[in-house]
């Protein structure tokens, strides 16, 4: 990618940063609920065993919800953790509450759980700042998730709110798209 498309994505990532945090508290639960709702209903939810869930922040979607009913129905559940250098794992977690604020104040889970490797996922719920309507990710901006996804042989469902995923966004031959997008307002499939 070259500088000026990197200026360009870097840019879209401060504006669409700055709209997710002046998003509505109320509006944000209520739409992460739908999305959850979305989700639990989806096939490739009900067939994994195995679920990759990133742990919200203040300003994605929230998914303590979908990490407990995860937990409540017997699957097992991964979540990131960020070491050096972009390198994230996931690790086992039995409840929420086990995460603590780590990285980028991001809740993760403690380094001595066990190690869930890439390959052993059914499903991965992936984060963004935005999603396009071509299945590409905006992340941001460290590479954990670039690095990480390619890995993964299993379904990979972005969930974002609607007015996040747009008619596109920058992305390079490498990027790994999303087989589907849950948002408050439906469902985007391709694979």
């Amino acid at each position: 990618m070259n500088n000026a498309a990197r200026e360009e994505k870097t840019l879209l990532r401060q504006r669409l940063l700055a709209a997710h945090r002046q998003m509505d508290v109320a509006l944000r639960a209520q739409y992460s609920c739908r999305i959850a709702e979305r989700l639990f209903a989806a096939p490739c939810w009900q067939a994994a065993g195995t679920v990759f869930c990133y742990a919200g922040t203040g300003w994605e979607v929230e998914t303590q919800e979908i990490i407990r009913a995860a937990l409540l129905q017997g699957r097992r559940v991964g979540v990131p953790l960020c070491l050096a250098d972009g390198v994230m794992e996931a690790h086992e977690i039995t409840a929420w509450e086990e995460l603590a604020p780590g990285a980028f104040h991001i809740p993760e889970p403690r380094r001595d759980t066990p190690v869930i490797p890439p390959d052993a996922f059914d499903l991965a719920v992936v984060p963004a700042v935005a999603f396009d309507r071509a299945g590409h990710r905006l992340g941001r901006g460290g590479g954990y998730y670039d690095r990480y996804l390619p890995q993964m042989s299993c379904r990979k469902a972005g969930v974002s709110f609607e007015k996040f995923v747009l008619p596109a966004v920058p992305h390079e031959l490498h990027d790994v798209c999303m087989d589907l997008i849950f948002t408050e307002e439906g469902e985007y499939a391709w694979a």
